[in-house]
């Protein structure tokens, strides 16, 4: 007879252990046999065929705990080098840009390149953004690169590359860093580009300012949607969507010429060499970050004005005159579900005529080569 235990509760004989293999065990779900385990910290199971003997049942919780272990190892020899190499990879076949990924990785690489990813700490996080703001990169340009690889880590999570998330820390962003050029310092980049022979760069300020475009929208702009009769410019293409790629094309208008944008795109347009309203040495640019750059050094305005800080400008003068917002919206080809694109999605140039009046007004009337 069993003897009885605390609180007059029997105490038979003990259960008898379940099997294991590693960090698998062999459990019983009804009538079936279950592999149980865990993942990421998760409990899992798995369901085996029914009527399998215990036996065989063994024998399947040995073969999948041999397996994870030969995952678990392929995962823990992979750096966080390799990672990012196999992400940006991946990223790739979706049609997606690296460029900027690639730039971010020329400052994480050092640190980062030959580390065991399940062995990061919140420290080596914190080291690293130490080191770059001694040497003096702002905490959004920090903020940014190890949001990134984060970024990149979860990617291996969610592809099986990592069992689970190592530990991550980044930096606040700090306040916004978006500036805003007063229409006297519009002048000063506008003058610094048409006095130093810089056709394209000048061109390019009077397009930004003009109608509040992104850089690569201005970049990849072609004469044949520049509409001289009907004093427009058609930034959007009716190219067909890849059902392959991820790539998202951002919004993109159709924006009415002012008259200070007609005369330049005029004088443009009669010594154009390519199909590419901005060019230079008789070839398209995919950038014109460094001649922008030393427009912006020669106008002695500050090192952090960049092509978006116009777009930022044009959207503040807009607001400043009493634009409103779904012209506003339109005008930058900003996808707004309430406004944007259930009513304006469709609108002609015509109706942003006004918004662009407002910018003619602002924009500082300099002509290229004279003063």
């Amino acid at each position: 007879m069993a003897r009885s235990g605390k609180r007059g509760r029997s105490v038979g004989k003990r259960k008898p252990e379940k099997y294991s293999s590693g960090d698998c065990t062999l459990g019983r779900r009804g009538a079936r046999w279950v592999i149980e385990y865990r993942d990421a910290g998760a409990r899992k199971r798995v369901r085996l065929a029914p009527g399998l003997t215990e036996d065989q049942a063994k024998a399947k919780v040995d073969a999948f705990a041999e397996a994870r272990r030969a995952v678990k190892k392929q995962q823990q020899s992979l750096t966080v080098g390799a990672l990012w190499e196999l992400w940006l990879e991946d990223r790739a076949r979706d049609g997606l840009s690296n460029a900027i990924y690639n730039a971010n990785w020329v400052a994480l690489k050092p640190m980062f390149a030959t580390r065991a990813p399940h062995l990061l700490k919140r420290d080596d996080w914190r080291d690293y953004a130490r080191q770059r703001f001694e040497l003096g990169r702002s905490s959004w340009t920090v903020n940014t690169e190890l949001s990134r690889l984060k970024a990149c880590l979860k990617w291996a999570v969610d592809t099986h590359h990592l069992d689970r998330m190592p530990q991550w820390w980044v930096p606040q962003r700090g306040k916004n860093r978006s500036l805003v050029l007063t229409p006297a310092e519009a002048e000063l980049l506008l003058r610094s580009a048409a006095e130093h022979s810089d056709p394209h760069i000048y061109l390019f300020v009077v397009l930004a300012l003009s109608t509040g475009a992104r850089h690569t929208a201005i970049l990849d702009l072609t004469w044949d949607r520049v509409d001289f009769i009907a004093g427009e410019v058609q930034y959007d293409t009716s190219e067909p969507v890849d059902p392959m790629s991820k790539r998202w094309r951002k919004g993109r208008a159709t924006v009415p010429m002012g008259r200070r944008l007609r005369a330049a795109l005029t004088l443009a347009y009669e010594a154009r060499q390519t199909d590419h309203v901005i060019e230079h040495g008789g070839r398209r640019l995919k950038t014109v970050k460094e001649g922008f750059a030393a427009a912006v050094r020669r106008a002695e305005l500050a090192p952090t004005v960049t092509p978006h800080t116009i777009r930022h400008t044009v959207s503040t003068w807009l607001k400043e005159r009493g634009v409103g917002l779904e012209f506003r919206a339109q005008l930058l080809g900003h996808a707004d579900s309430r406004t944007t694109d259930t009513v304006y999605s469709h609108a002609s140039a015509s109706y942003l005529a006004g918004a662009v009046d407002h910018l003619d007004e602002a924009l500082p009337d300099v002509v290229r080569g004279k003063r």
